[in-house]
């Protein structure tokens, strides 16, 4: 949790939204962990629906989607700061 990228995430939601909650669901993401092993600063995020996360008509609405797009061009800023 002392990432760069999750720092950037973080900071990015709370910039967006007003605030952040993160979280974790539980679930065996295998590809996620051997990527995280080789070093790789991996964070998963999801902007949609909690109430309809993988059911049957899953389906995310445009504003989320746009807040997504702003949050994502925010971590984007962020982390270039950092490596400049």
């Amino acid at each position: 949790l002392d990432s760069e990228g999750h720092k950037a995430l973080v900071q990015a939601c709370r910039e967006t939204n007003g605030s952040c909650k993160p979280f974790s669901i539980n679930g065996s993401l295998p590809l996620v962990k051997w990527m995280q092993k080789q070093g790789y600063d991996l964070q998963l995020c999801g902007f949609g629906l909690m109430s309809v996360y993988h059911g049957v008509n899953e389906y995310c609405t445009l504003a989320d989607m746009q807040k997504a797009y702003e949050v994502i061009l925010r971590i984007v800023c962020l982390l270039e700061s950092v490596s400049a």
